[in-house]
C-alpha cells in the first residue's frame, strides 16, 4: 500500500507540475494577446477613411466634376466610384464584425487562462494533501510493523506467564503434600482458604465514559480559560484619574470595573460548557457538574488576573505565563507528579488549573463527588480572596492618586 501510494503521489506532482506549466503558457498567451483590440480599431479607421473617399468622389461626380471624361475612362471612373461607395457602406459592418470577433477571442483567452490558473492552485493543494497522506501512510506502515513486533512480545509474555502459573501450581500441590506428611490437624476454613486461594486481586471498575478525548477537555478548557483571562484584562484599560480621584467609593468602583467582567465570565462559560459537550464528547448527562465547574474555573482564573491587574498591570503578562507554565509542569493528569521534582510536587497543590482539571475528570468518570465539590469551593475562595486583594490594591491607589491631586507628597517623602 505504502509503495503504491508513493507512485501515485510522484504521478500527482508531475501532473501539478505540467497544470503549472500550462497555466503559465496561457499567462503569457493573454499577455500577448492584450494588443487585439487595436486591430479592431485600425480596421475601423481604414473603413472609415475608405467611406470619406466614397462619399468625396460620389459628391464630385455628382456636381458634374468627372462629366467631361467620356469613354471607356469615364466608363472605368464611374465603376470604380460605385465600388468604393459600396466598399464604404459594407466598411462599418466590417469593423464591427471584427470588433465583435476580437472581443470574442480576447473573452475566451481570458477565460481559459483563469480556468488554468484555477486548476493550478487546486492541482497545488491536492499534490499539498496527497504528500500528507504519503506522509501518513508510511507512518501506518511503521506503526503497523511495531504492532507486529509487539504482537510477538505479548505472546512470549503469555507463554513465559504460562510456565510461570505451572510452576507455581506445582509448588502449591508440593506444599500441600508437605502438610500431608507432617501429619497437621484440620485446617481451619480461613486457612483453606488461603491455601486454595493464595493470591486475592482487588480491583475498582472505571467509568467507561471516559476516553482520550474526554481527557484532553479536561485539561484544555482550564488552560483555554487562563489565556483568555489574560487577553481581557490585558486589553482592559485602567480606571481614569478623574475615576480615581471621584466621591464614588471603592467598593462601587469595584464593582462598576468587575461588572462587564462577570458578563464575560458567564458568556464564555456558557460557550465553552456548550463546547465540552458538542465538541469535546461530553455526554449531557454530566452538565450538572460540568457547566458549575467552568463557571468557577472562569471566575478563579479571571480573579487571578484581576488582583493583579489592579496591583501592577505591567507584571501582568510575565507573571501569568510564567504561572501557566508551572502549572502545565504540574498537571498530574498529564504527567505522573512522582517522576517530578519535590517543589512541583508542592506547587500542584496550590494550582487553580489543577484543581479544575482534576474535577472535571472526576465527574465525567463517576467519581469521589468530594473532589468535585472540594475543587469548587477552592475555586469560589480564590475568586474572593483575589476580589478583596483588588479591592486592597484599589483603596491604596485612590489614596495615592488623590494626594497627588490635592498636591501632597508620597507618605515618606517631605517637600524641599
Amino acid at each position: 500500500l505504502s509503495s503504491g501510494y508513493n507512485t501515485f503521489d510522484d504521478g500527482l506532482s508531475t501532473f501539478a507540475s505540467g497544470v503549472t506549466s500550462l497555466s503559465n503558457g496561457l499567462d503569457a498567451f493573454e499577455a500577448e494577446t492584450k494588443s487585439l483590440p487595436s486591430v479592431s480599431s485600425g480596421v475601423k479607421d481604414y473603413t472609415d477613411g475608405v467611406a470619406s473617399i466614397a462619399t468625396g468622389l460620389s459628391a464630385l461626380n455628382s456636381g458634374g466634376v468627372f462629366s467631361s471624361i467620356t469613354g471607356s475612362t469615364g466608363t472605368t471612373l464611374q465603376a470604380l466610384i460605385a465600388g468604393l461607395a459600396s466598399l464604404g457602406t459594407s466598411g462599418s459592418t466590417l469593423a464591427s464584425g471584427t470588433d465583435t470577433a476580437i472581443s470574442g477571442v480576447r473573452t475566451g483567452i481570458v477565460a481559459l487562462d483563469t480556468a488554468a490558473d484555477t486548476l493550478d492552485e487546486a492541482g497545488v493543494t491536492i499534490d499539498s494533501g496527497s504528500g500528507e497522506i504519503r506522509s501518513g501512510i508510511t507512518d501506518l506502515a511503521a506503526g503497523t510493523s511495531d504492532l507486529a513486533e509487539g504482537v510477538d512480545e505479548l505472546n512470549d509474555g503469555v507463554g513465559e506467564l504460562s510456565e510461570g502459573m505451572r510452576e507455581f501450581a506445582d509448588g502449591v500441590q508440593e506444599g500441600s503434600a508437605q502438610i500431608q506428611e507432617q501429619g497437621f490437624s484440620e485446617p481451619s476454613d480461613e486457612t483453606v482458604d488461603v491455601l486454595t486461594s493464595p493470591i486475592v486481586f482487588d480491583h475498582t471498575k472505571r467509568s467507561p465514559s471516559v476516553g482520550f478525548q474526554e481527557t484532553l477537555s479536561s485539561v484544555f478548557v482550564p488552560l483555554g480559560l487562563w489565556l483568555v483571562a489574560l487577553v481581557y484584562f490585558l486589553l482592559l484599560p485602567r480606571p481614569s484619574s478623574r475615576m480615581m480621584t471621584s466621591t464614588m467609593s471603592t467598593r462601587a468602583l469595584l464593582g462598576k470595573t468587575l461588572w462587564p467582567v462577570l458578563q464575560v465570565v458567564l458568556a464564555q462559560s456558557l460557550v465553552v460548557t456548550g463546547l465540552l459537550h458538542v465538541v469535546g464528547g461530553v455526554a449531557w448527562s454530566h452538565i450538572p457538574w460540568t457547566l458549575p465547574l467552568v463557571l468557577l474555573s472562569a471566575l478563579g482564573s479571571i480573579g487571578v488576573h484581576f488582583a493583579i491587574w489592579a496591583w501592577r498591570p505591567v507584571l501582568l503578562a510575565p507573571l501569568s505565563i510564567t504561572a501557566l507554565v508551572i502549572q502545565v509542569v504540574s498537571l498530574k493528569t498529564l504527567i505522573p507528579l512522582e517522576i517530578l521534582p519535590s517543589v512541583y510536587q508542592a506547587l500542584s497543590i496550590f494550582s487553580p488549573v489543577t484543581w479544575s482539571s482534576d474535577a472535571m475528570l472526576a465527574a465525567l468518570a463517576g467519581g469521589d463527588p468530594g473532589r468535585v465539590a472540594g475543587a469548587l469551593v477552592l475555586l469560589g475562595s480564590l475568586f474572593l480572596a483575589s476580589s478583596l486583594l483588588a479591592y486592597i490594591s484599589l483603596s491604596r491607589q485612590r489614596i495615592r492618586a488623590l494626594r497627588s491631586e490635592l498636591g501632597i507628597p508620597p507618605r515618606g517623602l517631605t517637600q524641599a
